[in-house]
């Protein structure tokens, strides 16, 4: 009796198991999945792998794979289940299969079922997404302290050549797009503050590439409303077209009309840099447009033609300016500046050219190039002379403006300078955009030292008589020798080297000249040769201890420090300045030639005299 009562309880236990089996889900036993999937111009490549512990024969497993595109569902048994590991009734085998698609988004499924394709006993279905030359972009809308639905807020998608307008969705509203750069855009809502997430960046910015698949969240937070405010808001919105420019590759400016406000950032798209303002009338602008660009303010924005806005408080304005491309070649604006000399021991090098801008009537200023080689130097420092120097015929280009030209002339007593082509007498000349002009300076000898070489100084004996037939003047029409020494045709070189025999005063071969010729700075690439001639001079004359190298070392640079202050009067006071500079300049290099030759004639430049306005002699 105690047997049958244990049989009739484990009977008990085992046919509700039994049930419980027989209501398990009929997948249990297969699975499919899809490991991997790649796009290739119009064909996806999937792979995966598929098992079964089945029942029933093996040829009644079935492998299937839909491609969403609308063709037949391509069956795979003779591929992969037939010839497939088989062992005691467990099915497994990996796949790999390609499709050729059109543009566009697909959803493909692999199925691995039993007799038929809804399963008689089993199956499993595996689901993945492509985009096919196309990207996706799914955009949610979130709305925090509000209970504004995210439909009641309006969308917008814009592209190069696509806009979509679509209503805010919690879930999400997916675009299928071409390749490119998109704005996600929301107009402005009273109280509520927009800001981007997800794949967009903060401007609602997004590079959408094909076969890709994005998301982007728009969240607008409520606000609440400010109680008689005394501020109002400014929304500045750049947006570029005809390029692929980005927005924050230009300038704004936004200037007070009743103010001194004045404020600049990189541009941005919309919705745009918000501004708080007081209360009045602002310009909206632009700097340093590139010249195949032209700026406009959208009509239908708060903007007039001209940037101006007025901004009251409590009010939101929104001034949106256009940045149009244009595919004509970009102009430029060059001055070519030439030096001729006529006449006299000198050469083209000898003078040193300069270019520098001009501010009103009352300021020359260092200029502004687009050369990287052009220095600049702190303009509030006007004993100084601008560093824009140019070489004799090389074409320059400048940012349009007003320009000097002028040089560095040690023989002014001897050499007349005029100027001309597109340069006014004092050596002025206005540049337009897309401008080229070119000016001459043309130094005349007038009559004064010897040669003492072909850059030699002054004269033991006094100056010599200028030729019986004096210098042309020269022409305004460019020469074919410019930047070269001009040759006096109508002076009769014999009669010349007779006056000079007859004078006397013509320096020997063995009289002393010129000693150094260039300019040398620590941070610039100097002459070898020059630094070794200022290395043997400060060993002389400073009796300092440097080693001739040819290098403008520490050492080296400090003893011209120390020269300078020796040798103040000369070197340092003609600037208006009491401290050392180690830069061997227009003074230092005037003193150190005529310690070298006490006969040397070298006056101070009249534009460092400190009675003298600089403005006026540059």
């Amino acid at each position: 009796m105690k047997k049958f009562l244990v049989l009739v309880a484990a009977l008990a236990l085992f046919l509700p198991m039994q049930a419980a089996l027989a209501q398990q889900p009929p997948g249990i036993n297969y699975v499919v999945s899809i490991t991997s999937k790649s796009v290739s111009g119009n064909t996806a490549t999937l792979s995966g792998t598929a098992f079964a512990k089945y029942k029933g024969q093996l040829n009644q497993q079935h492998f299937d794979i839909d491609w969403g595109d609308g063709s037949p569902v391509q069956n795979f048994d003779a591929k992969y289940v037939v010839p497939a590991n088989d062992n005691d009734g467990d099915l497994q085998f990996n796949w790999n299969e390609s499709h050729d698609f059109n543009d566009g988004v697909y959803t493909i499924t692999a199925v691995l079922y039993h007799q038929t394709p809804g399963g008689a006993e089993a199956s499993a279905t595996e689901e993945v997404r492509i985009a096919v030359n196309v990207g996706v972009l799914t955009v949610i809308k979130e709305v925090e302290g509000s209970d504004n639905s995210p439909s009641s807020f309006e969308l917008q998608v814009n592209g190069l050549q696509v806009s979509e307008t679509f209503n805010g969705s919690a879930s999400g509203v997916e675009l299928i797009l071409a390749p490119e750069m998109y704005t996600v855009f929301e107009g402005d809502y009273e109280n509520f503050i927009t800001s981007y997430s997800g794949d967009c960046d903060e401007h609602g910015d997004i590079n959408i590439l094909a076969g890709e698949f994005y998301s982007c969240t728009v969240t607008n937070t409520y606000r609440e409303p400010v109680e008689d405010p005394t501020q109002g808001t400014l929304m500045i919105i750049k947006e570029i077209e005809g390029s692929e420019d980005v927005a924050s590759s230009f300038t704004l400016t936004v200037s007070g009309n009743d103010n001194d406000y004045e404020v600049s950032f990189a541009g941005s798209g919309a919705p745009g840099e918000e501004l708080t303002l007081d209360p009045g009338g602002y310009t909206v602008s632009e700097e340093s447009i590139p010249s195949n660009y032209t700026v406009s303010f959208d009509p239908e924005s708060d903007c007039d033609e001209n940037g101006n806005v007025t901004v009251e408080a409590g009010e939101t304005k929104t001034c949106k300016v256009i940045n149009t491309y244009s595919e004509e070649e970009e102009k430029k604006t060059t001055l070519t500046v030439t030096k001729k000399v006529v006449g006299g021991p000198k050469v083209v090098s000898d003078f040193p050219l300069y270019v520098c801008r001009v501010f009103g009537d009352s300021a020359y200023m260092p200029m502004m190039v687009v050369n990287p080689q052009f220095s600049t130097i702190n303009p509030d420092i006007m004993n100084i002379p601008c560093e824009g120097l140019v070489v004799s015929g090389e074409v320059n280009e400048f940012l349009p403006g007003d320009y000097a030209v002028s040089e560095v002339n040690e023989f002014e007593s001897v050499y007349k300078t005029t100027f001309s082509g597109d340069c006014d007498s004092e050596g002025k000349v206005s540049l337009e955009l897309g401008d080229n002009k070119s000016c001459v300076i043309t130094n005349t000898y007038v009559g004064g030292g010897g040669t003492g070489g072909s850059s030699g100084g002054g004269s033991a004996g006094g100056r010599a008589a200028p030729p019986s037939n004096p210098a042309p003047e020269p022409s305004d029409e460019p020469s074919e020798n410019e930047g070269e020494v001009l040759s006096e045709e109508i002076v009769n070189e014999e009669e010349v080297e007779d006056e000079e025999e007859e004078s006397g005063e013509v320096l020997s071969e063995e009289a002393c000249g010129i000693y150094m010729y260039e300019y040398i700075h620590i941070r610039k690439q100097n002459n070898p040769e020059e630094v070794a001639k200022l290395q043997m001079f400060l060993n002389d004359y400073m009796k300092e201890n440097l080693e001739v190298s040819g290098i403008y070392d520490t050492l080296t640079f400090n003893a011209v420090k120390r020269f300078q202050l020796k040798e103040f009067m000369e070197v340092l006071e003609p600037w208006g300045i009491t401290e050392p500079t180690g830069y061997v300049y227009i003074t230092t290099k005037r003193r150190i030639n005529m310690i070298k030759c006490a006969s040397l004639d070298i006056p101070i430049p009249k534009w460092l005299t400190p009675d003298t306005n600089i403005h006026d002699n540059l």
